[in-house]
């Protein structure tokens, strides 16, 4: 699972479509061994955020990324934050720093606020994305599972309700992307038709909600782990982890078109 507040990298996002997926350039190497994983909001191609987590999860920074070089972002305080997110003229993380996974906020001054009830519960959330209308998607294991809930911003504050459709299953989902015009979904699951550890899904607006997801195809899916999936200039990014790198992963880049075809999408 998946993470000043900006980070500003320059990448390149080119891929060649005959020989797979290519290791996204621009991204420092850590020395020690680290799940990183970059995102971008919707509308900047320039800022990105880059988050590195221990092996097990149980650290993470957010880092800003210019010229090469990764510098901690002033969000991280030394414990678990990933997963940001541009929301409201700040962002949305995830974070431990009162103990359990939580949503937080940090505004366009830095100040920041975990989220009230009922985004936040006495359970876990993490992994917030936001949707084109304001509201934003988030996972919780407030029902027993990992599932992907909604929260739509009302009058008094939040109404919080599972995802509608047919994504969330008993095997936990992790959301990382909304397309622009809010009608595709990639989300990581663990589940018995997988290739191996968390893999990567896409599913499409449906009228009753998010259609049955698809298991996006290898190269995209291996033995290994994947996740933070995310759409960018046409290009499909994310995290993976394959067995041969050990507990070091890398981020990817690969046409979109060509990932998504299998399942009948397109970016």
């Amino acid at each position: 699972m998946r993470e000043a507040i900006f980070l500003v990298l320059s990448l390149s996002l080119a891929a060649c479509a005959t020989t797979g997926p290519s290791v996204l350039q621009g991204v420092p190497d850590f020395p020690e061994p680290a799940h990183i994983s970059a995102s971008v909001p919707d509308g900047f191609d320039a800022i990105w955020w880059l988050t590195r987590a221990s092996p097990d999860f149980s650290f993470s920074e957010i880092f800003i990324v210019s010229d090469g070089e990764a510098t901690r972002a002033a969000i991280s305080n030394g414990g678990y934050d990933a997963a940001p997110a541009h929301w409201n003229r700040g962002v949305l993380f995830t974070s431990t720093r009162q103990g359990g996974w939580d949503l937080w906020f940090a505004d366009d001054n830095g100040e920041l606020s975990r989220l009230p009830e009922p985004v936040n519960s006495p359970a876990s959330e993490c992994c917030s994305v936001v949707l084109p209308d304001g509201n934003f998607l988030f996972s919780s294991d407030r029902g027993g599972d990992w599932s992907i809930y909604e929260a739509v911003i009302v009058t008094d504050g939040y109404e919080v309700r599972p995802l509608a459709g047919s994504v969330n299953s008993e095997h936990g989902e992790w959301p990382s992307y909304v397309s622009p015009d809010g009608t595709l979904l990639l989300f990581s699951s663990i589940r018995p038709n997988g290739v191996g550890g968390d893999d990567i899904y896409v599913s499409q607006l449906g009228r009753e909600g998010w259609n049955r997801p698809c298991l996006l195809p290898e190269p995209v899916n291996q033995r290994g782990y994947e996740d933070g999936a995310s759409i960018v200039n046409g290009q499909l990014i994310w995290s993976a982890r394959p067995p041969e790198t050990g507990a070091v992963s890398r981020i990817y880049t690969w046409p979109g078109h060509l990932a998504l075809s299998a399942c009948g999408a397109s970016p």
